[in-house]
């Protein structure tokens, strides 16, 4: 038997080097089984809120044939391109959006196709620095399935960091040990990756290390008489920087242009950076993250960056490396381990104050805790190093029975010394996502403390008896770190909403650019009225141009002008994307305390140095009409009979130029942030533009660079054809989503033109549009914009309703509240679709939609309602009533003195108490503008609202100042699709 022992390493490394990806991809898949199942999303924070808003945004883009460049859609207008964590030049996101697109399922996807790659990255890092394939893949399965992922699961960007850190440490060993052109170019292309798609703050730290191992071989080549390694070194090192530097081209010139633009470019206050500390009560996570509960002020950190988990077996491996002979690699990252755990401490301590104050770079980012990843890698680096010397004899097998017995016995002291703290809720569990989340700590102890305790004993018994080998350790890693993490995802990583729902709401949208209206900016604030259960950068989404913004970046005028322009800002709030002013003050005589927003909400206040001449002047009977939208563009007509300011509500920003009647006109800087340009008297045409001429090449420059290089890797290396082709394919992924869309403005025209021809001429022809000025109308056609529920009042009223229609839906979704009047009006008798262009043909029909129904208005009748009394009587409705798949719809009659809004407001209870609440608002005009009764609906899949046990409450609340009459009050369960036609 011992003749034969040498030779299971080997068997184990082709093993690894074969199929080790596949058991760290299905030790991720089960241990995430919420997320791998789809039947929970990802968390509903910044994954949900920030992340997948811009990479929305960056799909509708290139489906509308743009590169990503500006995105008015949030804070203010913002350029896309060089948001300092979006995704606009990383490889992976430009493949996507362009086909696939974006969505939750494709997110999720992608958070667990990342932890995997982090895993195999940890299993290579390992496997070139102990050259044991065991040992690198169970270091890389307890990677993938350690607590950073989890806890930063809503931090997309530093996940996909911690994916690629360790093929970046790789890469530049191997340079380090071996240079040439081929791992050269290995570490461009990681790097590049990091630089582009991943959080600028490990990319900052991840640099002095990789400077810390060089300048240690410089030393060790120096000592050790083998200078002549170094010249080779120094130009495969310069290959390898000037790979990055193509390869990350348009990454960089977006970096060095908005820095000193951005709100946080010349670094942040030290009260601010040291924001999110790891903390002293979050010690606990080292063993069982799952009793921290998710209570921030006993935490005393976010819930994020208290999840410090390595695996406890891993963790006392890494210990005993300070018992062994260790490499100088492995010296480097026990060092930079140290020095982050401490800085991950934050104002605890005075490493990360000494580091904000003195490297450069450490003051741009937030959250020390983030410090803690360096520590997680150099720990599974170490223990790594333990694992391949234990099997190798070099450590004492009763040595490691005693750490792991040891670390049991301080485990049971963690878990009974932990603050005692109640369920969250007094309300018994619906579900198991209320169970996990809710539990209290006696619960969290006897759900996390068992299993990881019985590993650690059975497992420090088969080391002292020997029987401890490589598929054991595997097991046992993966059963110990499975569970805890299985255990603690819910309270960080797991939202109870199934991706599914979002995925219907988001698909009911129709696809952008939309025109904007030209209603108050203040309308256009984020909140989950339009997208329950989305309630930031909401307008990334609807299309809407808007000053709400959910980032960490921010552009520095925008900032000023919001924060310490207040009053300015809410002036403007109340203007819409583009007016006009002739109140116009000079920099100099503005004073900031002296604006008020109620009083001049069109004050203009001019840069310092430039001059209006006399006589501006705003009638009323002045118009702007858009007569052209791009997400980087805005065309206008503009009538006005005397010479005025016209004011864009965009940022002010390198780029934007502006002409009148096609001649460039002078851009100015206004009010703080804003664009102005100076209008004659007149009918003229406007357009603002915003032109990056070197974006398009470098994005060409730094993409056919990596598709070059990358087909030189997979030409050069040992599976040539199946690489090649993974290459091509994300060739022509790439290609399709540069190259295979055509804008809006190119397909709607033709896509009207043919599906009007599918339906049959009628008498009357409803267009519902919102670019009606630059397209055909036919004669006679009565031209909506119905994209929101309070529209259903303006369709009531236009729409004749005693004919047959011809509905031509031209690049606009009706809303469903729309389309539920529609439909219990009318029946489709022919549906046409072209290039995203519907064409419905319409009869009358004698009853409204069927379905199962009630009538709570029937015995009160008619309800008054006024500010002491503005609720209907509420109806309650057992969901478990309701089936799957159906649509709720709730409707009834209003009519009011004075215009005013309401809400329809649906409520989901159990045991008394609310666990939903949502309110679809609705607009309700003065009764002499229209004549007779107002109908209002509202419309919910039972899916999104059904909760077993629990019942709705379905009422309507007048939240205005005047009277409101109610009548026919009706809630109806029906089959008929609401979401489409």
């Amino acid at each position: 038997m011992r003749a034969e022992r040498p030779a299971l390493p080997r068997r184990t490394d082709d093993v690894v080097h074969r199929w080790g990806w596949a058991v760290i991809a299905v030790a991720v898949l089960l241990v995430y089984w919420p997320l791998s199942s789809f039947g929970w999303s990802v968390s509903q924070h910044d994954t949900l809120n920030c992340w997948l808003p811009w990479r929305w945004a960056m799909a509708s883009f290139l489906h509308d044939g743009h590169l990503p460049a500006w995105n008015p859609y949030q804070q203010f207008g913002y350029p896309q391109y060089a948001d300092l964590q979006g995704p606009a030049w990383y490889v992976e996101a430009l493949a996507t959006a362009g086909t696939v697109g974006q969505g939750v399922h494709v997110l999720q996807a992608l958070f667990l196709l990342y932890v995997i790659l982090g895993g195999i990255g940890v299993l290579r890092l390992v496997r070139t620095m102990h050259g044991d394939g065991g040992a690198a893949l169970v270091m890389g399965t307890a990677y993938a399935l350690g607590g950073f992922f989890t806890a930063h699961q809503m931090h997309l960007y530093a996940v996909i960091s911690a994916a690629w850190l360790p093929w970046a440490f790789d890469a530049v060993l191997r340079l380090l040990r071996a240079p040439g052109a081929r791992v050269a170019l290995e570490a461009a292309v990681v790097h590049y990756l990091l630089l582009s798609g991943g959080n600028h703050t490990f990319t900052i730290i991840a640099a002095y290390v990789e400077l810390l191992l060089g300048l240690v071989f410089l030393v060790r080549a120096w000592s050790g008489g083998r200078w002549t390694t170094v010249l080779p070194l120094m130009r495969m090192v310069l290959l390898f920087l000037a790979a990055t530097v193509v390869l990350a081209c348009g990454t960089l010139y977006a970096l060095q242009e908005v820095l000193p633009l951005m709100s946080r470019g010349g670094g942040l206050e030290l009260e601010r950076a040291a924001d999110g500390p790891f903390t002293v009560a979050a010690l606990r996570s080292l063993f069982f993250p799952y009793l921290l509960g998710t209570d921030v002020e006993q935490l005393g950190t976010y819930t994020a960056m208290a999840n410090g988990f390595m695996g406890v077996l891993v963790l006392g491996l890494a210990m005993l490396a300070l018992w062994r002979r260790r490499s100088p690699e492995e010296n480097v990252l026990l060092a930079v381990g140290v020095v982050a755990a401490l800085a991950a401490l934050g104002s605890a301590l005075p490493v990360h104050g000494w580091m904000w104050r003195h490297v450069p770079g450490i003051d741009l980012f937030r959250f020390p805790a983030y410090f803690r990843w360096f520590t997680w890698l150099a720990v599974v680096v170490l223990a790594g190093g333990s694992l391949q010397a234990w099997w190798s004899g070099a450590l004492d097998r009763r040595k490691v029975s005693f750490v792991w017995w040891g670390l049991a016995l301080v485990g049971v002291w963690v878990a009974w010394s932990i603050p005692s703290f109640e369920a969250s809720s007094e309300q018994a569990p619906a579900n198991l996502y209320e169970r996990l989340t809710r539990a209290s700590s006696a619960e969290r102890i006897g759900w996390a403390l068992p299993i990881p305790l019985i590993v650690l004993v059975l497992t420090g018994i088969a080391a002292w008896c020997g029987r401890a080998g490589r598929w054991v350790m595997l097991v046992c890693v993966v059963v110990e770190m499975g569970w805890s993490t299985t255990l603690v995802q819910w309270d960080t990583a797991v939202s109870p909403v199934a991706p599914s729902i979002y995925h219907d709401r988001l698909a009911q949208l129709a696809e952008g650019p939309k025109f904007p209206v030209l209603d108050a900016m203040d309308r256009h604030m984020d909140n989950d009225r339009a997208l329950h259960y989305l309630m930031y950068n909401v307008h990334d989404y609807l299309q809407r141009p808007s000053r709400s913004g959910y980032n960490s970046f921010w552009l520095a005028n925008a900032a000023e002008l919001q924060l310490e322009h207040e009053a300015l800002w809410r002036a403007m709030g109340r203007q819409p994307l583009v007016y006009l002013s002739d109140r116009v003050v000079d920099h100099a005589a503005y004073t900031i305390g002296a604006a008020d927003a109620s009083r001049d909400p069109s004050l203009v206040v001019l840069p310092p140095g430039a001059r209006m001449p006399a006589g501006l002047a705003v009638d009323a009977a002045d118009r702007i009409t858009v007569s052209g939208f791009e997400p980087d563009a805005i065309a206008l007509q503009v009538s006005t009979r005397a010479a005025a300011l016209l004011v864009l509500q965009q940022s002010h920003y390198p780029g934007w130029h502006v002409s009148i009647d096609g001649s460039p006109a002078e851009l100015l800087n206004v009010n703080i942030a804003a664009m102005g340009v100076l209008m004659p008297g007149g009918m003229h045409t406007v357009e603002f533009t915003f032109h990056k001429p070197w974006n398009p090449y470098l994005l060409a420059l730094s993409l056919t660079t990596l598709l070059g290089v990358l087909a030189f890797l997979a030409w050069t290396g040992p599976e040539r054809w199946s690489a090649l082709s993974g290459v091509g394919l994300l060739a022509l992924a790439l290609g399709w989503s540069l190259f295979a869309h055509r804008p809006k403005s190119e397909r709607l025209p033709l896509g009207i033109a043919r599906a009007a021809q599918g339906i049959p001429e009628q008498a009357r022809t409803v267009l519902h549009t919102d670019r009606a000025q630059v397209l055909d109308v036919p004669a006679g056609a009565i031209v909506l914009r119905a994209e929101e529920a309070q529209d259903v009042a303006l369709v009531q009223d236009l729409v004749p309703w005693d004919r047959p229609i011809r509905w031509i839906e031209g690049g606009l979704r009706v809303h469903s509240a729309v389309r539920a009047l529609v439909k219990d009006r009318m029946q489709v008798v022919q549906l046409a679709q072209e290039q995203g262009v519907e064409a419905i043909s319409l009869v009358p029909k004698a009853a409204p939609l069927s379905g199962r129904g009630w009538d709570p208005g029937a015995a009160g009748g008619t309800h008054v309602l006024h500010p002491d009394a503005p609720y209907s009587p509420a109806f309650e409705l057992a969901l478990d009533s309701l089936q799957l798949g159906k649509q709720l719809l709730f409707d009834l009659e209003a009519h009011a003195s004075a215009a005013t809004e309401a809400s329809l407001v649906i409520e989901r209870h159990r045991d008394g108490q609310r666990t939903d609440y949502r309110q679809c608002p609705v607009a309700v005009p003065a009764l002499s503008d229209n004549a007779g009764w107002v109908p209002a609906y509202a419309v919910v899949p039972v899916n999104e609202v059904h909760r077993s046990g629990e019942t709705l409450r379905l009422y309507f609340w007048q939240r205005g100042k005047d009277t409101i009459t109610v009548r026919n009050l009706r809630i109806r369960v029906v089959d008929e699709p609401l979401d489409h036609w």
